[in-house]
């Protein structure tokens, strides 16, 4: 769906910024299919509960996912580079054969419309699926409401901890960055969420949680003293 909204960028008043016109659209697009991501999100969070209570896989996997933040997608826009992960799900499994179980579950009612496999020699060893769901009156599709038009085809990665804590895997922005920089610039300001950084949602007990300001900090800059960083006037005003 966001390649028809990639069409209408040349077809944007020239009177406007190019950049301008790319972050309206994208932001538009983002917006539309929002609530859809948090249904998928929802939705495969409950389908390995289900599968954690049947006792099929280990209890330890956890569910992070994400929405690209709009910096990020126009970098993208203008290098050229496919922009068709806006929408993400990262599943950290115990092992490979945990992968194959919730693979083989997701995929009875999720269709791959794009799938790769990752085995680089620094140790990054990945399964990568686009998923929407497949057209059918199956009761969970319908509950989820997941074949509605403001649900988004969501890229699915599936690994194990083991790579996960793979420092010669990882592959963070951070390491490209001047750490005390980013430090001294997160004491004088905020960053946005959803313009400057991604929305995060990671798997709790209770469901899927969505990351506060600090939360994604962390997750974004690990090196990052939180404690010492300024934060936006809405997270002061709810302590």
């Amino acid at each position: 769906m966001l390649k028809d909204y990639k069409i209408n960028l040349d077809d944007s008043s020239r009177e406007i910024s190019e950049r301008i016109k790319k972050e309206n659209i994208y932001t538009e697009f983002v917006s539309s299919q929002e609530q859809g991501f948090i249904r998928f999100i929802n939705y495969i969070n409950e389908v390995i509960d289900m599968l954690k209570q049947k006792a099929k896989i280990s209890p330890f996997i956890e569910i992070r996912a994400r929405i690209k933040d709009t910096n990020s997608a126009l970098n993208n826009f203008f290098n050229d580079k496919l922009l068709d992960d806006v929408f993400g799900v990262e599943i950290i499994c115990a092992s490979e054969n945990e992968i194959n179980i919730i693979k083989n579950e997701l995929e009875k009612y999720l269709k791959s419309t794009r799938s790769k496999k990752h085995d680089k020699p620094n140790g990054y060893k990945a399964e990568h699926e686009s998923y929407s769901a497949k057209s059918s009156n199956i009761e969970d599709i319908e509950h989820w409401h997941l074949n509605k038009d403001d649900v988004p085809v969501v890229e699915c990665q599936f690994k194990t901890i083991e790579v996960e804590l793979n420092p010669e895997a990882s592959h963070h922005d951070y390491k490209k960055v001047n750490k005390q920089e980013i430090q001294s610039k997160l004491e004088t300001q905020t960053l946005e969420i959803g313009k400057e950084i991604p929305r995060m949602w990671v798997s709790r007990e209770s469901g899927m949680h969505e990351l506060s300001y600090k939360e994604i900090i962390q997750r974004i800059y690990p090196f990052v003293d939180i404690t010492t960083i300024k934060e936006p006037e809405e997270d002061l005003k709810t302590k």
